[in-house]
């Protein structure tokens, strides 16, 4: 399956600016947004449903969430980085 591009480029984010995708990440493929997903459930954070893969509002809100919980800039994006904290013990 390919990757699903981020759809918040050019968007307005809560916080009423338009954000782009860092274009130095790479974009994570189904099964990393996934066990991203999973990772969040299983920390407590409400993903809106059950892993799915698809990164939404919900999902969005909940990485960041997690991003605050760990001293990050909380701008919501599922990067390979925030796969990595979030694979940590």
């Amino acid at each position: 399956m390919s990757p699903c591009w981020p759809t918040v480029i050019g968007s307005a984010n809560p916080s009423g600016n338009n954000t782009a995708w860092p274009r130095h990440e790479r974009v994570l493929t189904s099964a990393e947004r996934y066990e991203l997903q999973q990772h969040l459930v299983r920390r407590g954070f409400d993903i809106g449903g059950e892993p799915n893969g698809r990164i939404n509002a919900k999902s969005r809100s909940a990485i960041k969430s997690f991003q605050v919980s760990q001293g990050v800039v909380p701008d919501g994006f599922a990067s390979a980085d925030l796969l990595e904290r979030l694979r940590e013990p």
